[in-house]
């Protein structure tokens, strides 16, 4: 078999966090080098809204596959 195990694809969520995680710093950073009522700015915001989301998803979804047999091996 050549799939992945649920921990290795747990750490492709968690690599996709920290990818995440640098292009909200990026936003963040551009966000307070322009006007907050600018057009530019909303968007900048509305982008960051979905990025939190979506990192936030990320770890999750990182620990819950991580973590799975741990929690397996603690109900029994």
């Amino acid at each position: 078999m050549n799939g992945k195990t649920l921990y290795e694809l747990g750490e492709e969520y968690y690599e996709q966090a920290d990818i995440l995680r640098s292009q909200i710093s990026a936003a963040r950073k551009r966000l307070g080098e322009i006007s907050p009522i600018c057009k530019e700015a909303y968007k900048l915001k509305s982008v960051l809204s979905v990025l939190y989301r979506q990192r936030s998803e990320a770890v999750e979804i990182g620990r819950t596959l991580c973590n799975y047999y741990e929690r397996k091996e603690d109900a029994a």
